[in-house]
């Protein structure tokens, strides 16, 4: 699992008419588990502004997605390297963004523009950005499911990835969605090793200790620490059981992304 990766550069020309920061993506999607640092190359061309001493800015920038893409976060301003108002190109240096991607599923960046000086009225440039990044994550499943829970307190389990090495796998992180939960339906995210052989794995067990989801809504875990140093693999699934037994089942449809990363 390769973890450096360099994207190809992308171009956009920017217009503003506001000193206050606009927002433009210069990278698609991307898995956020165990990418934690970024360098950017920043090319500007072409940059016309109006006013009294004006200046067009543009500053590293990152959006995050908890669980889906198409209900992300407010894009925000990279720390660590100011407003970019000179000719030519820059290169931003390694900036840290573990802090923003931790505990999210997904990850795009981009650049905030805006003008700056005494008067500004119009500016506009050509941009070229070129990502390079440290991505140490993999996406290992995925799935929808109906399950139910038939008047028991006892987890059941389902498998929602393959077996992976553990050597991919020192921290977990999953996602939830969960809809149309009745009955005191609960769930969690579950864990089996195998030590030599898949064929006769370990006993499945909780990740979470007493943490449960057990209501409609979108949610993720943490990273989680995958406890295999003396294991070859691991698998991941999704416990589920009722808070309280009942004469009704529990049940609810959920939907379980699982992404590993190296620590």
């Amino acid at each position: 699992m390769a973890c450096g990766k360099t994207g190809q550069p992308t171009s956009h020309r920017l217009t503003s008419t506001t000193t206050a920061d606009q927002f433009q993506a210069v990278s698609g999607w991307m898995l956020a588990p165990g990418l934690d640092s970024v360098k950017m190359v920043i090319k500007r061309k072409s940059v016309q502004v109006g006013g009294v001493a004006p200046t067009f800015s543009v500053k590293p920038a990152i959006q995050v997605a908890t669980v889906r893409p198409d209900n992300a976060g407010d894009w925000a301003v990279i720390a660590g390297f100011g407003p970019w108002t000179g000719a030519g190109e820059v290169n931003t240096g390694l900036m840290n963004v573990a802090g923003t991607t931790g505990g999210q599923m997904f990850v795009r960046f981009g650049v905030a523009y805006a003008l700056g000086g005494t008067a500004p009225t119009t500016g506009q440039a050509d941009v070229e950005v070129q990502l390079s990044f440290v991505a140490c994550g993999t996406l290992v499943g995925s799935m929808t499911q109906d399950l139910q829970a038939f008047n028991t307190t006892t987890n059941s389990t389902v498998a929602i990835t393959g077996w992976v090495s553990t050597i991919e796998a020192e921290k977990v992180i999953a996602s939830f969605v969960l809809s149309g939960v009745i009955n005191n339906f609960r769930c969690q995210l579950a864990v089996r090793y195998a030590t030599t052989n898949i064929q006769t794995p370990g006993a499945w067990s909780s990740l979470e200790g007493s943490t449960y989801r057990d209501s409609n809504g979108e949610t993720t875990t943490a990273a989680l620490t995958v406890n295999g140093a003396a294991e070859m693999f691991v698998q991941f699934g999704v416990s589920f059981s009722q808070s309280t037994a009942g004469q009704a089942p529990g049940q609810a449809t959920v939907t379980t992304s699982i992404a590993v990363r190296r620590a």
